[in-house]
């Protein structure tokens, strides 16, 4: 007996060298039946089998399509030759040339003009675990908050895509920054799913909600270890992130030229503060402003190999210190209108640096003479201030 019959595709046109299987289920007491054939220029195909099944026995008879599905026909065979024949899709479709969606704020039902859109891909590299992100493509919103970016013809484990609102756009300090689905830092975004999509790749921005008060948060963000900057150098354009205990967002900002950032017209409460750097852990920084503590000035961000991490500055030194300078001290730290150091006997020469290595001030005090450095005229940010003794020098991060 034979299985015959005809495969086309979903135009109607017949499908050359397709490989067609047929066999029978397994019964006891009863031979088993397998047999495969390929289809000819016409789609055609025969399979031919030497002995003849009894009446009422099951062929499956399959094959794969385009998908590398299997597709499978069940045909109870009566005591005549089989002929089933197939129409399945050839060939895979092509992938769609584009990623598309629609970027929203206020209005949900409206796109936001004046947006930016990236696509990310992710990589981790085999040996160390380390996580790089890379913007592969970008591109802006139009009138209606639509935007187009190109699909990329090669495999990551995952491409993510983010939305941030323009300055030039008048909903920019309200809406933060926000990975597709949902998220404001990297490690929350959703993979795109592969295949990629044609469209739909659609973000709804983060509202901030800050019911305003009297209460300030600021500090810098510098470099951290483990890079091939000097630690303590001013990093800029880093963004931090401010929500509430809850995670309700609130605000956000990026650092400036000094790598100086600010929080302002904020209410009493707890809050989380954090980054987001791509690849690397941006653990939260816990915040408290109250009647005691309104206004906080002395929060360091830095970047390290793997993280990056929010603590509080003190009045400590850096460094080692001699034993002689232990008990040295820099105070008020945040610094106001001037700075005094303490517990240091002997002539001493001062220096204040700037993150970037410039001198703001020198000078040399006399055994008995208090150490008292003007601050009023200083630009909020960080300073290093070296204090040089014959016993040896320390060293004093302050914040302005």
């Amino acid at each position: 007996m034979t299985v015959s019959g005809n495969v086309t595709d979903l135009n109607q046109q017949p499908i050359n060298n397709k490989t067609v299987y047929a066999y029978t289920d397994s019964i006891p007491n009863q031979q088993i039946y397998w047999g495969q054939a390929n289809t000819d220029a016409n789609g055609d195909y025969t399979i031919n089998f030497v002995n003849t099944p009894g009446n009422g026995t099951l062929f499956h008879i399959y094959l794969y399509d385009c998908n590398n599905a299997v597709v499978d026909d069940t045909v109870t065979y009566m005591g005549n030759n089989i002929i089933n024949d197939f129409n399945i899709c050839a060939t895979p479709p092509p992938p769609p040339a584009n990623i598309t969606g629609t970027i929203t704020a206020s209005n949900p039902s409206l796109g936001e003009y004046n947006a930016v859109v990236y696509l990310i891909e992710m990589t981790v590299d085999s040996m160390t675990n380390d996580t790089t992100l890379t913007a592969i493509d970008s591109t802006y919103t139009d009138t209606l908050g639509h935007y187009t970016l190109n699909n990329p013809n090669f495999w990551a484990p995952q491409f993510m895509v983010k939305a941030a609102l323009l300055p030039a756009n008048a909903n920019y300090s309200n809406y933060l920054p926000t990975y597709y689905t949902s998220s404001l830092i990297w490690s929350g975004a959703s993979n795109l799913p592969n295949p990629l999509p044609a469209n739909g790749v659609n973000i709804q921005l983060i509202a901030g909600v800050n019911p305003g008060g009297p209460a300030f948060i600021g500090g810098n963000v510098a470099q951290g270890a483990n890079k091939s900057t000097a630690v303590g150098d001013p990093l800029p354009n880093k963004i931090l992130i401010l929500t509430d205990i809850n995670d309700q967002a609130i605000a956000y900002t990026y650092s400036d030229v000094s790598g100086h950032f600010s929080f302002s017209n904020l209410p009493y409460g707890n809050y989380k503060l954090f980054g987001d750097v791509g690849g690397k852990q941006n653990p939260p920084l816990l915040v408290t402003l109250d009647a005691t503590h309104q206004s906080l000035n002395n929060i360091e961000f830095q970047e390290h190999q793997h993280e990056f991490e929010g603590h509080y500055i003190t009045a400590t030194s850096v460094g080692n210190v001699p034993a002689a300078l232990k008990d040295a001290i820099a105070f008020p730290n945040p610094a106001s209108d001037r700075i005094n150091v303490s517990n240091i006997t002997g002539a001493k020469n001062v220096v204040l640096t700037a993150m970037n290595g410039m001198i703001v001030y020198t000078h040399h005090f006399n055994e008995n003479e208090p150490v008292i450095i003007p601050a009023a005229s200083l630009s909020k940010g960080m300073y290093m201030l070296h204090v040089n003794t014959a016993e040896g020098n320390v060293i004093f991060k302050i914040v302005k």
